[in-house]
């Protein structure tokens, strides 16, 4: 390629992509404005530029984010409508481009190139809403020239199953084309077909055969007991995240009984022989190869990877409750521990002044940096024998979790105190004597 070729094409490929951005904005304004006609007149725009994308870039491919018309009709024809603006956000931070999102009666679905990036915005924004938030991203090149391997879209297909984002594949240009060509309303149908094709049909809507037999592959890999709890917890976990439920493949139960009757989905699954067991389900050779051949690298896997990881936790929790009791029993340990070492810590004394008739005092306590904390206030002159036994009980209660070197040095304080009568005093002191002797009994 001369030199002179090539600043061509360059030129022809920025002015491209400048037409597409242009494009896409008006776009996005006309659904913002529901302006259904101007919506129709934008569509030969969208193939012609997509024909002119073929050719300049035929060694890497297209990029369907350049097409957002293709993914409306196609949720449109689902029976979704569309939105794209901004929406309220933990972090009060809109992404770079207006949330591109699909919207029914009972969820949200947002719909992104980059799957890290979407899990990132539902993050921020499904703790504000009251709906489930489900995310789908989208092959990021339909390949011009075939390969027989995508090193690339296979890492981003894989960051989105576990991350529960659904990875739609576009496998050709000709799905492209022709999910921007149809009409949500007048080719329905057709739409419908190409949602299936893509994978969105099968992540939206989960067949209730592929949840048992997935959840015994991903729970068996980590060796943890699955059993019918974990089933229902599968089924009524999905629907929870905004996910239906549909027919089994290849059970053909429906999804009602299969949620009235897990261990009916479950026998009936043993009967062809791609799970075994009841009361600890594992995956059979037949049902690895089916998850292996149907499931791994679909956008359904997404959904059934958070479906089995919900499961998961809780068989974990429960191991996780008894570890947290051993911690409390550390962290207990482990104050004794650190108190029994420390031998640093001086009282404080200090005596206040009388004002507007309340009673001046004298205040013992450790500094406010000390890991110990101990305050004990002692009036200054004549008490009443009422106050004198409940400050008694209180230091009392006081003494009893101090270290034996500083209930010595609480009593040597008391002894030192002047303006304190001394049947008083001694009152107090053998207050501190009492949990002296305590203490001294317990280490």
């Amino acid at each position: 390629m001369s030199s002179l070729h090539y600043e061509s094409v360059k030129r022809e490929k920025q002015r491209l992509r400048g037409q597409q951005r242009s494009l896409v904005n008006a776009y996005i304004k006309a659904v913002q404005n529901q302006k259904s006609s101007l919506i129709e007149t934008l569509k030969d725009s969208f193939l012609e530029k997509l024909e002119v994308e073929k050719r300049l870039w035929d060694y890497i491919g297209v990029e369907p984010s350049h097409y957002p018309m293709f993914f409306d009709n196609v949720f449109g024809a689902l029976g979704f409508r569309i939105y794209r603006g901004k929406m309220p956000t933990v972090s009060s931070i809109q992404p770079d481009e207006p949330f591109h999102a699909a919207f029914d009666g009972s969820r949200i679905i947002l719909i992104g190139n980059f799957p890290s990036s979407l899990f990132a915005e539902i993050a921020d924004v499904q703790p504000l809403a009251t709906k489930p938030i489900l995310g789908v991203s989208h092959t990021t090149w339909i390949r011009v020239q075939k390969r027989d391997f995508d090193d690339w879209e296979q890492k981003y297909s894989r960051v989105s199953s576990a991350l529960g984002i659904g990875r739609l594949q576009i496998s050709s240009l000709d799905i492209l084309k022709r999910g921007i060509s149809l009409n949500p309303e007048q080719d329905a149908e057709k739409l419908r077909k190409i949602a299936k094709q893509i994978g969105l049909t099968d992540f939206l809507s989960l067949p209730v055969d592929s949840l048992p037999i997935y959840g015994s592959f991903r729970i068996g890999e980590r060796e943890k007991a699955f059993g019918e709890r974990n089933v229902k917890k599968m089924l009524f976990g999905s629907i929870e995240r905004g996910h239906r439920l549909a027919p089994g493949v290849v059970t053909s139960i429906d999804p009602l009984k299969a949620l009235e009757n897990p261990n009916l989905l479950i026998r009936q699954l043993g009967e062809y022989d791609l799970i075994e067991g009841t009361n600890r389900i594992r995956i059979t050779p037949s049902g690895k190869k089916y998850v292996d051949e149907k499931l791994v690298g679909t956008a359904q896997e997404a959904a059934l990877v958070k479906a089995a990881d919900m499961s998961i936790f809780e068989n974990l929790r429960s191991e996780f409750r008894i570890l947290e009791r051993k911690f409390d029993d550390s962290i207990s340990n482990s104050k004794r521990e650190i108190l029994g070492a420390i031998t640093e810590v001086k009282l404080q004394i200090k005596e206040t002044e009388k004002k507007h008739n309340i009673s001046a005092k004298y205040i013992i306590e450790t500094p406010p940096v000390s890991p110990i904390k101990l305050r004990v206030e002692i009036p200054i002159g004549e008490i009443a024998e009422e106050d004198i036994y409940l400050k008694i009980a209180e230091i009392k209660a006081k003494v009893q979790n101090l270290p034996p070197y500083l209930v010595a040095q609480l009593k040597s304080s008391l002894k030192s105190l002047p303006k304190i009568p001394r049947q008083v005093r001694e009152l107090f002191l053998r207050a501190v004597q009492g949990g002296e002797d305590h203490n001294s009994g317990e280490h």
